[in-house]
């Protein structure tokens, strides 16, 4: 290797390492943002899951409320409650007065 070449080579060794030096920053600032954009990524999957588990309760008790009011609004139950509690009849034919509006003759 002539003197020209190894000075040459020396040259190059010389302006590669501060490109080298910042290359290396570059990969530990890489290393660490794809941590931390890990992490960031497991809260937002963990916030989406308890959401998800709460969206599930909430519909299982939207269920329940649909099948309570079915039930509490039977017109059997109604009528018991109507005549027990209300003490209402069903009125005779007799006392029912049919009237005509205004619309209808």
């Amino acid at each position: 290797m002539s003197m020209f070449d190894l000075c040459a080579v020396q040259a190059l060794a010389r302006a590669v390492r501060p490109s080298l030096a910042l290359l290396a920053v570059m990969v530990v600032i890489s290393a660490f943002l794809v941590v931390w954009v890990s992490h960031l990524n497991r809260q937002a999957f963990d916030a989406l899951q308890r959401e998800l588990t709460h969206t599930s309760t909430i519909q299982e008790q939207w269920g329940q409320l649909l099948l309570q009011y079915s039930t509490l609004a039977t017109y059997s139950r109604v009528d018991t409650i109507a005549r027990k509690e209300l003490h209402m009849i069903t009125p005779d034919t007799d006392s029912v007065v049919v009237s005509q509006t205004a619309s209808s003759q």
